[in-house]
């Protein structure tokens, strides 16, 4: 549901998602030409809001800071976090 909701997203506007997906989807490719710093690449990026329990529930705003991480390797790609990139 969530992957799905973060395709939809990026499918949504060139501009989303640092503009365009890479590595079998789930990947993107932080260009430090066309985004002068990281948390620019992020604002691409929609937040999810998760809300936990039921009575008393807790609402939980999910960043693409929280949910991207950076992949070892020469250039920086940035993946889902519930991605399997293996």
């Amino acid at each position: 549901m969530i992957k799905g909701s973060l395709n939809e997203y990026c499918g949504q506007n060139i501009a989303n998602c640092g503009g365009g997906a890479a590595r079998d989807g789930m990947c993107w490719l932080y260009d430090s030409t066309k985004y002068s710093n990281l948390q620019q690449f992020y604002a691409t990026f929609g937040s999810f809001s998760l809300e936990f329990g039921q009575e008393n529930s807790v609402e939980y705003e999910w960043k693409p800071e929280d949910y991207l991480f950076r992949v070892a390797g020469e250039k920086p790609f940035y993946c889902f976090g519930l991605d399997s990139i293996g």
